[in-house]
């Protein structure tokens, strides 16, 4: 609840009294990124104090092919450290390398949504057996976008779609994964600049 009013303040803190364009005009750049970060925890069977931290960086970077919609890729940078239980703590690297089309739907002048479908590869960062990790997926995010100006947008990423297909190289491991995520207890906020 303190996540949801602290983002409320922050956008409120932003509104800007100057005119502001329907949308995104066609040929225009856009980048940016988002940042996200987790931390859980919970008492196991055995009273062990589980924690759970993760932390992501993703860089954008955009094409508006038309007003409302682009194309782009982006990187997602993700660490994640899991306490499993006293003796065991499991620390995770990755690299995701994605390519986007991103609709922007009208709200209001300032406000508008997203719907941003992506496909991409997973890389395991941590140690030679990693390479042997095969991933890919499909994903679609939800969000809202408060429009600062018209160059700048604060973005909030609140659900998504995902399937993930991962493999390892000379096993028979396979993992078929399907997600649907609803992320305004942990939000994903972003900021996008055009040009």
């Amino acid at each position: 609840m303190r996540k949801l009013l602290l983002i409320t303040v922050i956008l409120i803190c932003c509104v800007n009294v100057s005119a502001q364009s329907d949308t995104v005009r066609s040929n225009k750049f856009m980048v940016g990124g988002n940042l996200g970060f987790n931390s859980s925890m919970f008492n196991d069977y055995y009273q062990y104090e589980e924690k759970e931290l993760t932390f992501n960086i993703k860089p954008v970077f955009g094409y508006f092919v038309s007003n409302s919609i682009a194309i782009g890729a982006s990187f997602d940078f993700m660490f994640v450290e899991d306490d499993k239980s006293k003796y065991e703590t499991n620390a995770d690297k990755n690299l995701s390398v994605m390519i986007f089309v991103r609709y922007n739907g009208k709200i209001t002048n300032k406000f508008k949504y997203y719907i941003e479908p992506y496909i991409g590869r997973k890389y395991y960062l941590l140690d030679e057996e990693s390479e042997k990790i095969k991933e890919w997926f499909a994903k679609v995010d939800f969000g809202l976008l408060y429009f600062i100006n018209e160059s700048f947008s604060i973005e909030l990423k609140v659900a998504g779609l995902s399937y993930e297909n991962r493999t390892v190289k000379d096993t028979d491991v396979l993992y078929k994964i399907f997600d649907v995520t609803y992320d305004i207890v942990k939000p994903n906020i972003g900021l996008k600049y055009y040009f």
